[in-house]
């Protein structure tokens, strides 16, 4: 069943339609607009219909506006508190679409507790905990998962960046294995392999991946991007310098691949475009200034405009 089956198949569940077929059929045919026009005028009529109400959330939901889509899932909460279906939607959006995460963790605890052990749940809240930094708590409940279904490759993400982000690479490289084990051609998943290989310092490896996803889709922004940084890990700095140009072209918003591109610059003493392109990527996540201290930058540390940026990291942190 597709996504906008889906969708269609809970309008109809929520028992709010009547005869009519119109709001399925806006749905059906992805006129988000329209249906959320439909809804409301039912809703004129039906203001404490909870039926309505989730339809509306649900519609929001998909229109990328989650807070008001939270709305109407407290609406429903307010007619009917056991609403199991609007207290999932309330903690999915409150985990992954907003920053209300502790938020949404609270709001789990609102379902029965056999639906909070429910492997559904249990990885929303592992997601949650990554978030909020308590990998201990993140990994425990993922390896619970994986006892009984060792292949759910979502689960296996999600171990997958709680180890990332504490800088296990190692165990984060295990498991990025098994999810290729259970579907080889992933190529988010052999992306994130190849960066992992980047930071294990193993950059042969890594441009084999970044070489063979490169041929399939030449617009691939992170495959360019860890060539790049291939390339400058073994001293390659002009190849290096050429891969980033390209990933940064194909995505000019990629933050990464800039501050890589600032250091490939910096090896080459080009000290105008390693500072042109540092700040780029310290203007797209000013969390690159706690980085600057990084020996690849010892040939511009001296510079004015580099100082400029170590003080914009010391008024950050003050």
């Amino acid at each position: 069943m597709g996504r906008w089956e889906k969708f269609v198949e809970s309008i109809k569940n929520a028992d709010v339609m009547g005869d009519s077929q119109d709001a399925v059929d806006l749905v059906d045919d992805g006129d988000l607009e329209k249906a959320l026009l439909y809804v409301n005028e039912k809703l004129k009529a039906k203001p404490k219909s909870a039926g309505l109400l989730f339809t509306k959330g649900t519609i929001l939901d998909d229109m990328e506006r989650p807070y008001e889509a939270l709305e109407c899932y407290d609406k429903v909460l307010e007619i009917n508190p056991d609403d199991e279906n609007a207290i999932y939607n309330k903690v999915v959006i409150q985990i992954s679409a907003t920053d209300k995460i502790q938020e949404g963790l609270n709001t789990l605890k609102l379902l029965p507790k056999e639906r909070q052990n429910e492997t559904s749940f249990l990885r929303i809240k592992a997601d949650a905990l990554v978030e909020l930094e308590k990998f201990k708590e993140s990994e425990k409940i993922c390896e619970e998962i994986l006892k009984k279904e060792p292949d759910d490759t979502f689960t296996l993400m999600i171990y997958t960046n709680s180890c990332y982000a504490r800088k296990n690479y190692e165990r984060a490289l295990e498991l990025t294995n098994k999810i290729l084990e259970v579907d080889p051609t992933d190529v988010a998943t052999l992306g994130n392999k190849a960066d992992l290989f980047n930071r294990l310092g193993r950059s042969e490896e890594s441009l084999k991946i970044t070489e063979s996803l490169i041929s399939r889709n030449s617009m691939d922004d992170l495959a360019w991007a860890n060539k790049g940084t291939a390339l400058l890990l073994r001293s390659e700095y002009e190849k290096s310098i050429s891969s980033l140009q390209t990933a940064v072209k194909i995505d000019p918003a990629f933050a990464e691949a800039w501050f890589d591109l600032a250091k490939a610059y910096a090896c080459v003493n080009n000290e105008d475009d390693a500072l042109d392109s540092l700040i780029v990527a310290t203007s797209i996540d000013s969390d690159y200034l706690n980085e600057l201290e990084d020996s690849y930058f010892d040939n511009i540390k001296n510079h004015p405009r580099f100082q400029k940026l170590v003080s914009k990291q010391k008024d950050q942190v003050n």
